[in-house]
């Protein structure tokens, strides 16, 4: 595993891996449609709110960013998913978003829009 650092190194990897066949990823989202999903599961956390804008979502064998969009896949689809997560037991509390699979049937949270927990998706990425 690697440190990403900022922004530019994390478009850097996604824009490497969208060039391949085994990646899928959304396309740019509107404002409006991220402060509905705002509105219904909570607010993201800055460096996640970019990526959805930017990218919707991503599904890559090293990697997978849950997400909106108009053709997001059921499994990408980050309001799906956080509504999901907030039916399991023990609970999902309001105010907590699903960004991401860790590949073990976990999913990988935020906490409105602190970035504690969204940092371990953008911080840390496997080697290239």
């Amino acid at each position: 595993m690697r440190d990403i650092d900022n922004d530019e190194e994390v478009r850097g990897l996604i824009d490497e891996w969208s060039s391949r066949p085994s990646t899928r990823v959304g396309g740019r989202v509107g404002e409006d449609a991220i402060r509905d999903a705002e509105q219904r599961v909570g607010t993201f956390p800055p460096s996640y709110r970019r990526f959805v804008a930017d990218y919707g979502y991503l599904e890559a064998p090293e990697l997978t960013i849950l997400g909106l969009g108009e053709e997001v896949p059921a499994h990408l689809n980050m309001v799906r998913e956080t509504f999901g997560e907030r039916r399991f037991e023990p609970r999902l509390p309001d105010g907590y978003i699903a960004i991401a699979p860790d590949g073990n049937g976990n999913v990988l949270l935020s906490e409105g829009s602190r970035t504690r927990r969204a940092r371990r998706i953008r911080g840390v990425l496997p080697r290239s």
